[in-house]
């Protein structure tokens, strides 16, 4: 098993559902807790997956028109909450 801020990233994901917090600090927080929590909170392999897809976008996300246009590999708002539908969809947080 690998270790996971579960609740914490799941409340992230709850409050960018509702709107209450932008994409931006959403990202940033995202990446923050996957990356930095100690916490000792415990899932499977299956969750941990799709949480680790989320991050992979969430690191890419740019808000700034003229990066998207460049730089193809990189994630607007409509697609970091597009992957947050798809993977809520799939199970993550449910």
């Amino acid at each position: 098993m690998t270790k996971i801020p579960k609740s914490q990233l799941c409340d992230l994901i709850f409050s960018l559902e509702k709107n209450e917090i932008g994409i931006s600090d959403f990202c940033l927080e995202y990446e923050n807790i996957y990356n930095f929590s100690k916490c000792k909170q415990f899932t499977d392999n299956i969750e941990f997956n799709l949480f680790s897809e989320l991050f992979d976008d969430v690191v890419l996300y740019s808000g700034y028109k003229e990066e998207l246009e460049k730089y193809s590999l990189y994630k607007s708002e409509i697609d970091i909450r597009n992957k947050v539908f798809h993977l809520r969809e799939r199970g993550l947080c449910g």
